[in-house]
């Protein structure tokens, strides 16, 4: 019964959503093979985040309004001649034009590497799913009216991205004991 109920909800995703689902099984991939490169080279997180002007104590201090923008404030000398969108992965990447699908899951990783209510899992493999999950559940309830969530730093990077791309989205933090 449960799988007829998915398959008629999923029935009614349009190509242009059920393309980008397909899309962040790609993105996944890719994922997986940065983070195996960050090990191999054993890459520093903390070192990555220095080099960008970021405290040791990561970027989740910001607060209140424009926190993208206030990251790029910190971050900006670190990387001239780019603006802030093409940074976020929201600008052009070349000649193609990202779906918004899949510059909210590329922002979702960079922000996590940037230390922004970073998951402490990103740089364990077996992990990345979960990360990705994350990431994809922001950008796909970026369509919604609502984004339900237990996971606060989900909620916070769902939250900034939300307000900076002007996504109508309303964040929900259930806080259960």
């Amino acid at each position: 019964m449960l799988k007829v109920q998915i398959e008629q909800v999923l029935d009614k995703i349009s190509l242009e959503i059920r393309k980008q689902i397909e899309d962040g099984v790609d993105t996944k991939k890719e994922f997986e093979a940065m983070v195996c490169e960050m090990i191999e080279y054993d890459n520093n997180i903390l070192k990555t985040r220095s080099d960008f002007g970021i405290p040791t104590s990561g970027l989740s201090q910001i607060k209140g309004k424009n926190q993208l923008e206030k990251i790029w404030e910190i971050i900006s000398p670190s990387v001239p001649g780019i603006s802030l969108e093409e940074f976020l992965c929201f600008g052009l990447v070349s000649s193609y034009e990202p779906t918004r699908y899949q510059r909210i899951v590329a922002c979702c990783n960079l922000l996590d590497i940037l230390g922004f209510h970073a998951e402490q899992k990103i740089r364990k493999l077996n992990s990345v799913a979960n990360v990705q999950s994350d990431a994809r559940h922001i950008a796909l309830a970026s369509y919604c009216s609502v984004l339900l969530t237990k996971d606060k730093k989900m909620a916070e990077r769902a939250r900034a991205i939300y307000e900076y791309f002007k996504i109508g989205t309303q964040v929900c933090f259930v806080n259960t004991p």
